[in-house]
């Protein structure tokens, strides 16, 4: 069995291989393909979510985190930089400490994010995201396949 670095050298290089791709037709500017090779080489990672000491798991964990974090902070008014200190530290507490637990507790490793209907959430969800980001046409389909070819290679890796 590969371990969390095989995964994400694996998702790298067929990230790599679809972005020279992509700009050797210039679909896309070359800004959007450096993100377009970012979402393909962590979605390698996405089937390993469901493993409760995962690399993976923290990894998204922490990110979700740091997400939530800058809309609260981007989204209220704060009166000091302690206000700002202590919802930061209660949105990380109850990320780490109340909702990924939960998660760990409901998912099973090599369970339901390792099958095909899974690969087909995670990609519709994609699609859906870009789109209500307004991300155009091009660039929403482009994000699902990247976030297809990622996790395929991760699942067959």
């Amino acid at each position: 069995m590969a371990n969390f670095s095989t995964h994400l050298k694996a998702s790298i290089i067929t990230s790599a291989a679809l972005s020279t791709a992509i700009l050797a037709v210039d679909l896309i500017p070359l800004i959007q393909v450096c993100g377009l090779f970012i979402i393909g080489s962590l979605s390698g990672l996405v089937p390993d979510l469901d493993a409760d000491r995962s690399k993976s798991l923290n990894t998204l964990f922490s990110i979700f985190s740091l997400a939530v974090s800058a809309i609260v902070i981007l989204s209220f008014n704060f009166d000091s930089l302690l206000e700002i200190w202590a919802s930061l530290l209660l949105i990380y507490g109850f990320i780490h400490f109340a909702i990924k637990p939960i998660f760990e507790h409901l998912t099973v490793h090599r369970g339901s994010f390792h099958s095909l209907s899974a690969v087909v959430l995670v990609v519709l969800t994609t699609l859906n995201l870009a789109m209500w980001l307004n991300f155009s046409i091009t660039l929403a389909v482009l994000s699902a396949i990247y976030v297809l070819v990622g996790y395929l290679t991760r699942v067959r890796s």
